[in-house]
C-alpha cells in the first residue's frame, strides 16, 4: 500500500462525514500537502529520514503554527496504520519541526479612513443597482459575520421586528471546486442568533422587502430564498463578493481590503470595549457612574468563537487599551466627593505630584 492510497483509506474510515466540513476540506488540503512528496513511498519503505526531510522542505512554504497543526495530523494517521497493523512503526512520530522560514502574515484590521472611503465607493455599487452589496458590506463590518456565513443567509433569517439575524448554515466550496450551502458550521458555537444595530436592521428589511421589484426588473427568480442574490439569479458567492471588493478598493485607490477584515475590525471594536471602562456623570445626583464594557463571553458568542479563541487572538488590543483605562480610573476617583477625606492630616491632594 503506497502512503497516498493510504491516507485516503485513512480519510475515508476515519474523518469522512465525522465533523464539521471545514475540518474535512482542511484533512483533505493535508493529505494533498503529504502525498504530493510522499505518495509515492510503499508504507512499508518510508522511513523516519524521509519524512523528516518531508517536514524540512515543507517548512519554506509554511509558518511554524500551520506546520505544526499539519504534522500533528499526519502523524495521527500513521499511528492508526500502526493499529491496523500495517506498519510497525510510525514514521513521523520523532519528526521535529524547527527552522521554518515563512512568517504568518498579521490579520490586519481597517483603518478608521479607509472604512470612510469605502462607504463613499461603495455608492457605485448603488448606482450599478447593486445596492445590495452596500448592505452586504454593511452587515459584515457590523456583525463580524463569517463570509461564508453571510452569502448562506436565507430571507426568513432576518428577524426586523427582533433586529437579529440567524446563523445555521454556511457556503463553502465543495472539492474546491463548486459551492454549497451547508448546515455543518466551523464549530458548535457558530449556531448563534446575532443581535443588529437599528441602521442594519433597518436596511435589511430595505432590501428584503424591494427584492422583488429587483429580481422583476432583471427579469429573474429567487428559487433559492436567498437573502443576497447576484444577476444572474443565483446566490451570491463568497468569490463574487471578494472579486467585487477587490475592483472597488483599486478603482478608488483604497488599501486592499479582504472580506475577512471586516471580522477582525468589528471584534477588535468589541474587545476594545469589554477592557475600557465608561466613566459618565449622573446629572440628577452629580454622581460618578462606572459602566463595564461587553463581556468576553458576549463577544465568543456573537462571533461563533470560543472564549479562548478572543482571549488568545485579540489579547493585544487588551494591552493597547490598558492606559486609557488607567487615565479613566483616575478620572473616577478625582470625581469622588470621598477624596480628599483619604489624606494624611488632612492636607490637599495634589494634581500633580512633586518631584523629588
Amino acid at each position: 500500500m503506497t502512503v497516498e492510497s493510504y491516507l485516503n483509506y485513512w480519510f475515508e474510515i476515519e474523518k469522512s462525514g465525522k465533523g464539521a466540513y471545514n475540518t474535512e476540506r482542511v484533512v483533505s488540503q493535508i493529505i494533498k500537502m503529504c502525498t504530493k512528496e510522499l505518495g509515492h513511498y510503499k508504507m512499508k519503505d518510508l522511513k523516519n529520514a524521509d519524512y523528516q526531510k518531508f517536514i524540512n522542505k515543507s517548512g519554506k512554504n509554511y509558518n511554524h503554527n500551520t506546520l505544526t497543526r499539519y504534522h500533528t495530523t499526519i502523524k495521527e494517521a500513521f499511528e492508526r496504520a500502526v493499529d491496523w497493523d500495517i506498519i510497525y512503526k510510525n514514521p513521523a512520530r520523532k519528526a521535529s519541526i524547527k527552522g521554518t522560514t515563512r512568517v504568518l502574515k498579521e490579520t490586519k484590521f481597517i483603518e478608521e479612513k479607509n472604512i470612510e472611503r469605502l462607504i463613499k465607493a461603495a455608492n457605485d455599487w448603488v448606482e450599478e443597482d447593486y445596492s445590495q452589496l452596500f448592505t452586504f458590506t454593511r452587515l459584515l463590518y457590523y456583525t463580524g459575520m463569517r463570509i461564508g456565513e453571510a452569502t448562506a443567509l436565507n430571507l426568513d433569517d432576518h428577524d426586523y421586528k427582533k433586529a437579529q439575524i440567524r446563523v445555521d448554515q454556511m457556503m463553502v466550496q465543495d472539492q474546491g471546486k463548486f459551492w454549497i450551502v451547508t448546515d455543518v458550521l466551523k464549530t458548535e458555537n457558530s449556531y448563534r442568533t446575532i443581535a443588529l444595530d437599528k441602521e442594519t436592521n433597518e436596511l435589511l428589511y430595505f432590501w428584503a422587502k424591494g427584492q422583488k421589484g429587483w429580481l422583476k426588473r432583471h427579469g429573474i427568480e429567487n428559487n433559492d430564498n436567498a437573502l443576497f442574490i447576484n444577476k444572474n439569479g443565483n446566490r451570491i458567492t463568497p468569490q463574487f463578493y471578494r472579486q467585487r471588493l477587490t475592483a472597488l478598493c483599486k478603482l478608488h485607490d483604497i488599501e486592499q481590503i479582504s472580506p475577512h477584515m471586516f471580522r477582525h475590525t468589528h471584534t477588535v471594536m468589541l474587545v476594545e470595549s469589554s477592557a475600557s471602562m465608561i466613566v459618565t456623570k449622573d446629572e440628577d445626583s452629580d454622581s460618578t457612574i462606572l459602566e463595564s464594557g461587553l463581556t468576553i463571553k458576549y463577544i465568543a458568542n456573537r462571533l461563533g468563537d470560543s472564549v479562548q479563541t478572543i482571549s488568545k487572538v485579540y489579547d493585544h488590543v487588551s494591552r493597547k487599551v490598558d492606559r486609557s483605562n488607567v487615565d479613566k480610573i483616575e478620572k473616577l476617583i478625582d470625581g469622588s466627593e470621598t477624596r480628599t477625606l483619604w489624606a494624611v492630616g488632612g492636607q490637599d491632594i495634589q494634581k500633580e505630584p512633586e518631584n523629588h
